[in-house]
Order: structure tokens, then C-alpha cells, then sequence
């Protein structure tokens, strides 16, 4: 059977509730009316952290001095991939740190792996498609750029002793 992977389209009221641990994780769907406030969590999804991939990483040490007094600002953009063979979820981040008026200091582009245990998945197929929940979404790439922090602090600070 031919499996599309596609994203869940948004809900008006969403609310996260799970539970980590080291490395598997545990998300259950609940729902619950508050008032007029329907409160939704996902199905529970069982997942482990695959990998951690620095694709690109750039300092720029020349324009630090630019940035003395000024406003440092971030952006970033965020991005799903899947494997639906290996029921790999990938996210990638790009994220990038600027002077007023866009003079780079440091860009970095991320990619973590997560890797969706085979119960959880199949829970997942409606209609001969792998619908992930927006939630769930949302928490592996709150763990992506969470990651991505550690990973450009470790970076840096190697960096900062070799200099």
C-alpha cells in the first residue's frame, strides 16, 4: 500500500499536554471543554530522538564589532520532512542572528531526526495516509530548537577557546 505523509491542517483551540522522559516520548489526545474553550492533546505518539545533523554553521567574527549597542535580532525558518518507509520525522531549522539593519553574526542550519515507534505510526494512517497532528509538530520542533541552542552553544564556546 502506497503511504502519502501529509500535515494535519490547524484546529481553532489547541492546548499541549505530554510527558517526556530521556528518550521515548508519550503524547496523548484528550479532549476537554472548558466554557466555550475546547482543549485538544494529540493521540499518543512513542518516539526517540534519531539524530542531530549540524548542516551549516557560520560565525562572523568581523562584524562583531558592529554589533556593540545595537539590537541583536533572530529569525528563523522551520521545516517537516518524513521518511514514511522508516517512520523518520525530520525537522529542519534555519536560524540566523543579526545587527540592526540585517549584518550577520551567526548562522546555523539544524537537522533533528525523530524516529516514530511502529504502533504510533500505524495509529496514524487515515485513508491510506500518515496524518501527523499539528501538535505533535509543534513539540518536535520546540525539541528542534531547543536542540539547536545546545548545539550553538557547544559551538561557540569551542570556538571561543581556540581563539
Amino acid at each position: 500500500m502506497d503511504i502519502r505523509c501529509l500535515l494535519a491542517q490547524p484546529r481553532e483551540a489547541i492546548s499541549k499536554k505530554y510527558q517526556l522522559s530521556n528518550i521515548n516520548h508519550n503524547i496523548k489526545r484528550r479532549e476537554l471543554l472548558i466554557g466555550h474553550l475546547l482543549i485538544i492533546a494529540m493521540d499518543t505518539i512513542q518516539f526517540s530522538l534519531s539524530s542531530i545533523k549540524t548542516i551549516d554553521i557560520n560565525f562572523f567574527p568581523e562584524n562583531k564589532e558592529k554589533s556593540k549597542n545595537k539590537k541583536i535580532e533572530n529569525s528563523g525558518n522551520v521545516a517537516f520532512g518524513s521518511n514514511c518507509v522508516d517512520h523518520i520525522l525530520s525537522v529542519k531549522l534555519i536560524s540566523k542572528f543579526n545587527v540592526e539593519n540585517d549584518v550577520p553574526l551567526i548562522e546555523i542550519v539544524e537537522e533533528v531526526q525523530f524516529k516514530i515507534e511502529e504502533k504510533s505510526w500505524n495509529s496514524l494512517i487515515k485513508d491510506g495516509e500518515i496524518v501527523i497532528p499539528k501538535e505533535f509538530l509543534w513539540h518536535i520542533a520546540g525539541l528542534t530548537i531547543s536542540t539547536t541552542r545546545g548545539v550553538l552553544a557547544a559551538k561557540a564556546e569551542r570556538k571561543a577557546a581556540m581563539q
